[in-house]
This record gives structure tokens, C-alpha cells and sequence, in this order.
């Protein structure tokens, strides 16, 4: 029938994509105290992505302390803060290497998440601190980065921003921005250039809903909607929407 090959399709896509594509695991799963890091381009909608982290974390019965590193965007601080009042968690502002590695080594939160700056990394800024042997080092914390890009980059672009935030070592990618556009070719492109596993995307600007941890059938979805589920996007990306941040 029409169904059947349809599903026979779907697996075959399915473990083509498996091929090129490894899906690690969410970097807020992890037991145990933790950083995660974001770190990526200005725009890709890491600061709102922080927040969607943290309140799931939060719903998980976990402590979360955020950190900004980002002295550069206006507002950008004072928007981290807000999110960890409401969320009812310590914030810190960390100006310097020494100082977000002082944060990570002193706090006492389960999680600890970091927001930077979209300046690509150079000796001596803040966010080149997440590639430091005394963060990565001996420590009770594990540590996760997780390299952001939009869901429509190409692979050339992709090598490109790998290159701007390798000091970084980043562990896995994120892909924002999913709900902008109808040709999400980071899915593959960025997993493939970057050689990094895929492990959140992202779909909207709702905190906490719009973000998932990847999957291979997540990705299938993405890539070649059925017809139920593009009507259903369909009706989303009409709705009002405030702001662009994702």
C-alpha cells in the first residue's frame, strides 16, 4: 500500500542519515554536576536557548546557575538575569578567563550554564577559557559545548564557524532557528563539516518548549515532513510570533 511504502521510504532515509549523522546525547541528561556552554555566531539564538535549557533543568528538580560572558551585545547580560530570577537561580558576569573559571570550579548549582558572546575566539577573551585544561581538567564537573548554528548554514559556512570557536573544543552542535526555515540543510551540512555529533535543536521562541534533544527520526521529520505534520508547521509559522531570537 501507499502507507507501507511510505514507511519503507522513511526507514531508508532514516539509515542513509544515520550514516552521515551521529546524535550524541543531551548534554542536560548527564548525571552529575555539569557545564554546558554555548558558543556560536551573534543571532543564532543562544542566550534564549540558554533559558529553554535551564528551565527544563529546573523542571528536572536540578539547581542552575547561569553565567554571561557577553559584554558586547547591549542588553545582553541584563536579559541572562532576568531569566535566572525568574527561574529563581544565581547569575554571574564573567569578565574574564580567571573569573568564569573561578564560577565553574566554585559553584554549588547541578548545572552550570554558560552564555558567550558571538566574536569568534582569540587567546585571552572570556570564552576561550572553555577550551582550558584547568576547566577540563581534574574536576567533579563534566563539560559540554555546544557549538550553535542556524538550521539553514551550508557546509561551507559551517567549516567556517568551526574554525572561529575551535579554542572553545566544542562537544556537540546545535541547530536553532528549525521554524525559519523550509530547507534545513544544517541538519547534514554542519554534523558533516564541523565532525561533530548533532545533540539539540531548536524550533521556536517558547521557553521551555521549543527545543528537543536530536534524534535520527527527529531528523527524518525535519528533512521530509509528512503531509500531516507540514500542515501543522504550517499553522505555527502563522501565528503571531514576538521577537526573532530562537
Amino acid at each position: 500500500t501507499g502507507k507501507s511504502r511510505s514507511i519503507r521510504l522513511e526507514d531508508r532515509l532514516a539509515s542513509a542519515i544515520a550514516t552521515l549523522v551521529t546524535v550524541a546525547p543531551w548534554p542536560i541528561a548527564n548525571t552529575g554536576p555539569s557545564v554546558v556552554a554555548l558558543v556560536g555566531p551573534a543571532g543564532v539564538g543562544k542566550t534564549t536557548t540558554i533559558a529553554k535549557l535551564g528551565a527544563r533543568i529546573r523542571r528536572s528538580g536540578k539547581s542552575v546557575a547561569f553565567v554571561s560572558c557577553d559584554g558586547y551585545r547591549v542588553g545582553a547580560m541584563d536579559q541572562l538575569r532576568r531569566y535566572a530570577e525568574i527561574m529563581e537561580s544565581d547569575f554571574h558576569a564573567a569578565t574574564t578567563p580567571e573569573v568564569l573559571l573561578a564560577i565553574a570550579r566554585h559553584s554549588t548549582a547541578d548545572v552550570v550554564l554558560i552564555d558567550t558572546s558571538g566574536r569568534a575566539v582569540e587567546p585571552g577573551t572570556v570564552e576561550a577559557a572553555l577550551g582550558d585544561a584547568r576547566l577540563r581538567g581534574p574536576s567533579n564537573r563534566r563539560v559540554e559545548v555546544m557549538l550553535c548554528t542556524p538550521a539553514a548554514l551550508r557546509a561551507a559556512d559551517a567549516a567556517r564557524i568551526t574554525c572561529g570557536f575551535a579554542p572553545t573544543m566544542p562537544t556537540s552542535l546545535c541547530l536553532t532557528k528549525l521554524d525559519e526555515t523550509d530547507a534545513p540543510s544544517a541538519l547534514l551540512h554542519a554534523p558533516f563539516a564541523t565532525k561533530l555529533p548533532l545533540s539539540t535543536l531548536c524550533f521556536g521562541q517558547r521557553v521551555p518548549e521549543d527545543i528537543s534533544a536530536a534524534s535520527i527520526a527527529e531528523i527524518v521529520a525535519r528533512l521530509a515532513p509528512s503531509h500531516e505534520s507540514h500542515s501543522e508547521e504550517s499553522e505555527w509559522a502563522h501565528r503571531p510570533q514576538h521577537g526573532r531570537s530562537r
